[in-house]
């Protein structure tokens, strides 16, 4: 991927935006060449180079349109991302106005009612307040929300639009509204990934602020103390003492599925990762809840190259415990193998540039 993104560096370096137009030929205008520039982008955008992530976004979202027309789906989304990069260089009303693009576009051709509109009206509202416009922040924001309830899920994004609700609201000055839905939010948080979660125990300061302006202090001071306790209980999150026995593991269950969706979710090289790979391994042969048949794709590695393939086989595990939770089976059937076969992969896939690179899993990645 490097080399890729050094080529097209190349290729665009010193472009502006309107040179990167006309200087689009026809041998440019494939699905191809489209893949290579969002990857190149993506990558350039989580380097912090902003500039190029730009000009290669924009170069893809222009090919779109002219292959495809505004009313695509993948062109509108292409244009969707652009405001991220304008942020972060500074051009908070570009990234206002390509946003508004977006949302009617999508509006217009593909639908006001799903997750991708609400998520574009989450996003103008966040750059409306970053310009500092938080009565347009909170009512795009509460917009984005009105699409989102229609939809019936209680999941991060969710979460995340309520959270911004939140915010905006407070920074309104409807602090009673601000506490209404950080605690809808942080209900969402609890429930997706427990009470001693990053993501509950550090939104519960917010809370805690809210009720001190709203003058409330009882429930002020009762936030403070629970953030003291659960940064104790979490402290000791991972003891593998409790989950020694099976019915130990059993008890545990909730906090298995949430050490393994922690172990996807994050980076090979996140500090908390081998405390949270002990416990699973700990609760994977312990429990009386799961049977892991280890695929012989999977036992190879340990043959093939020990040092590297030691977190995939971990992922792994991971991967057969959250399957086996989240569907409430012992035995998985061939097509639950197949879903944890490509979690595993997609784990692979965002951590081969941490651990280094797997020759017998690149050919998955590429599949």
């Amino acid at each position: 991927m490097k080399h890729l993104v050094f080529l097209l560096s190349l290729m665009l370096f010193a472009l502006t935006p309107a040179k990167a137009q006309n200087d689009i030929t026809p041998d440019m205008l494939n699905d191809a060449y489209c893949h290579q520039l969002d990857s190149a982008a993506k990558e350039c955008f989580l380097s912090k180079d902003y500039d190029n992530a730009l000009q290669f976004k924009w170069r893809e979202t222009e090919i779109l349109k002219r292959m495809y027309g505004e009313s695509d789906s993948t062109y509108i989304a292409s244009l969707g991302f652009l405001p991220r990069a304008y942020l972060r260089l500074g051009q908070k009303e570009k990234a206002v106005s390509v946003t508004r693009q977006a949302i009617d576009l999508w509006g217009k051709y593909v639908s006001t009612q799903d997750d991708t509109y609400a998520i574009f009206l989450d996003n103008l509202a966040y750059y409306y307040a970053n310009l500092g416009q938080n009565k347009e922040a909170l009512e795009y924001s509460l917009q984005s929300l009105g699409v989102y309830e229609a939809l019936l899920r209680n999941d991060h994004d969710m979460a995340s639009i309520l959270l911004h609700c939140a915010e905006y609201s407070w920074a309104d000055g409807k602090i009673n509204a601000a506490i209404k839905y950080e605690l809808r939010s942080l209900a969402i948080l609890k429930d997706l990934y427990g009470e001693l979660s990053d993501e509950y125990i550090d939104e519960l300061p917010y809370l805690q602020r809210f009720y001190e302006d709203a003058g409330d202090r009882d429930n002020a001071k009762k936030i403070e103390d629970k953030i003291a306790e659960l940064k104790e209980k979490k402290s000791h999150r991972f003891d593998i003492d409790g989950i020694a026995t099976p019915e130990g593991c059993r008890q545990h269950n909730r906090e298995a599925l949430i050490c393994a969706m922690y172990y996807l979710d994050h980076p090979a090289d996140d500090a908390q990762i081998p405390a949270i790979e002990r416990y699973i391994s700990k609760w994977a042969i312990t429990s009386p809840d799961v049977n892991i048949v280890v695929d012989e794709s999977i036992t190879i590695l340990l043959v093939a190259d020990q040092e590297k393939a030691a977190p995939y086989i971990s992922a792994y595990v991971a991967a057969y415990v959250e399957y086996a939770l989240k569907h409430n089976v012992k035995d998985v059937d061939d097509n639950g193998k197949k879903a944890i076969f490509a979690r595993f992969i997609n784990y692979y896939a965002a951590n081969r540039d941490i651990t280094g690179r797997i020759d017998l899993l690149e050919k998955y990645v590429s599949e």
